[in-house]
């Protein structure tokens, strides 16, 4: 019986051919040996069980992702690996995949400059009033005077940054900061080494004084009951009345109200989201405001990270198929 690798691509007008993800991965995987079987995310959920019974292997990407309950994972007993294309895996039932015994693995690291390049972005887009200068100037308006006047069009050099996690993302953001002589404040579980501190020239403080002190708020940390709504009308309140919050990571990380909320009432000086709760955001209220920067969940994805990513799936589904232990699991 051959291996059997299903590959869950998102919803969307044009599913992805069958041909594609064989070309891409054939590098690595013979599919003259190896059973491939594309779901679109459209799938009715009452067939999903029917359709991964026989699964070897899931290869789940894009967003929104189709969620791997534990009903599903019980219903395939030849599972032996869930490759996520991604880093994200908060669509995955992790305790019911760690009692079958099935590794959960994703692309860790593979887009980590490309999210650190959208977040920097983000963040000199908001201080230098980007969009408000392109649309007016536009229109045949001429902003020079009004905007060179006032106090809105900031530096990111000298600012405070407030990184709340410094996984390879964080870490890659303060990196880039550096170069703008930005003061890094970092929360996270584990304080780095001083050697890898002095390097981004960062310093670790608990979180109710990075929410206090930063002038800039950049979320990277994974979605878990722990990190769900982190920034909340509590931690928003604490902040500087000009403060910026960045959201490059999950958007059940931010209460959207709060922050809706803050942005109209001018407690903030601008918010940037690529993601957002749920997907596509279905409450447009949020988008009126000018000081807002948004994306839609694009931040790491590139032409140059999709090449990383399918690297590292291709040769882990290899691995497994030849019976070797995979690697960048998430348990």
């Amino acid at each position: 019986m051959k291996e059997k690798i299903i590959c869950l691509t998102p919803y969307s007008k044009t599913p992805v051919p069958v041909d594609y993800i064989k070309q891409t991965y054939g590098k690595w995987i013979n599919f003259d040996k190896v059973e491939l079987s594309v779901i679109h995310g459209g799938i009715n959920e009452d067939q999903l069980p029917y359709e991964i019974r026989d699964a070897t292997i899931i290869n789940s990407y894009g967003t929104p992702r189709i969620p791997l309950t534990r009903l599903l994972l019980e219903n395939a007993p030849n599972l032996k690996l869930i490759q996520q294309l991604g880093v994200g895996y908060d669509d995955i039932d992790i305790i019911a995949a760690k009692e079958l015994g099935i590794p959960v693995c994703n692309t860790h690291g593979s887009n980590s400059s490309t999210v650190a390049e959208h977040t920097i972005m983000m963040i000199l887009m908001l201080l230098r009033k980007a969009l408000y200068a392109d649309k007016t100037t536009r229109k045949g308006e001429w902003h020079q005077v009004t905007l060179g006047t006032s106090d809105e069009l900031r530096e990111l050099r000298d600012k405070k940054l407030g990184l709340i996690g410094l996984g390879s993302i964080g870490y890659e953001v303060a990196r880039l900061a550096k170069s703008f002589n930005a003061e890094i404040l970092y929360y996270k579980r584990n304080k780095l080494p001083e050697d890898m501190e002095k390097a981004i020239n960062a310093r670790y403080v608990d979180l109710k004084t990075l929410i206090k002190e930063a002038d800039i708020i950049s979320l990277h940390v994974p979605l878990t009951p722990e990190t769900k709504n982190i920034i909340g009308p509590r931690e928003i309140a604490k902040m500087k009345k000009d403060a910026i919050i960045v959201n490059t990571s999950r958007g059940e990380l931010i209460d959207e109200i709060a922050l809706k909320e803050a942005l109209e009432s001018r407690e903030l000086g601008g918010a940037a989201l690529d993601v957002f709760n749920p997907e596509p955001p279905k409450e447009l209220e949020l988008m009126q405001f000018d000081r807002l920067v948004v994306s839609p969940h694009i931040s790491g994805i590139s032409q140059e990270w999709l090449l990383r990513a399918f690297k590292l799936c291709g040769e882990n589904m290899a691995r497994v198929i030849k019976g070797e232990e995979p690697i960048n699991r998430v348990y």
